[in-house]
C-alpha cells in the first residue's frame, strides 16, 4: 500500500498511476490538524484505518499527472542519517557507519528545488535517500524487532 500527501496535503492512497483522496476516511480527526501533521495522525491511527483504506485501493482516483504530489511526511520530528552510502574519494578503510541529523525543514516535495548558495564551492553533494518512517515510538530494540517499528519507506 503506498500512501500519499497531494494537492493541498490531502492523504491519497497511490494505485498504479492514479491516487485515491482518502480524506472521507481519515476524516476531520486528521484533515483538521495543520497539514505537516496529517500523514503522522494517519500513521498513529494506522491500525484502524487500515480496512478503510484498502477498501479504497480499488477505487478510481484522480491521476496522477492531475496532481501535486507533497513530501509524504512534511515535517517528521527527526531525521537521523547515515554515513555508510558514501564511498566517492575515501582513500583507504571505510570507518564503521556514522550518523548525522538534518534538520526537518530541508524536506522538499516532490520536483522541489534546492537552491544552492552563491559561494565558491570545490563541490556539492547530491544524492538519492532511502528514508525510513518509523510508526511507533521504542527504544533500546534488539536487531531482530526493528522492523517491526518501520511503518513505511520514502
Amino acid at each position: 500500500m503506498k500512501l500519499a500527501l497531494f494537492n493541498d496535503y490531502v492523504p491519497g492512497v497511490v494505485n498504479g498511476d492514479r491516487i485515491v483522496d482518502l480524506s472521507g476516511i481519515v476524516g476531520p480527526a486528521v484533515m483538521n490538524l495543520p497539514p505537516a501533521d496529517r500523514m503522522l495522525a494517519l500513521i498513529a491511527d494506522f491500525d484502524r484505518l487500515r480496512p478503510k483504506i484498502a477498501e479504497r485501493t480499488s477505487s478510481q482516483g484522480l491521476p496522477l499527472s492531475e496532481v501535486q504530489l507533497r513530501a509524504p511526511v512534511p515535517r517528521p520530528s527527526k531525521m537521523l542519517f547515515g554515513l555508510g552510502n558514501y564511498r566517492e574519494n575515501v582513500n583507504g578503510d571505510v570507518a564503521p557507519l556514522g550518523l548525522f541529523l538534518k534538520s526537518p525543514s530541508s524536506i522538499l516535495d516532490p520536483g522541489g528545488t534546492v537552491r544552492l548558495p552563491p559561494i565558491d564551492a570545490v563541490i556539492f553533494h547530491h544524492e538519492a535517500e532511502l528514508g525510513f518512517v518509523i510508526g511507533k515510538r521504542g527504544k533500546d530494540i534488539p536487531e531482530a524487532e526493528a522492523l517491526n517499528y518501520v511503518f513505511g519507506y520514502t
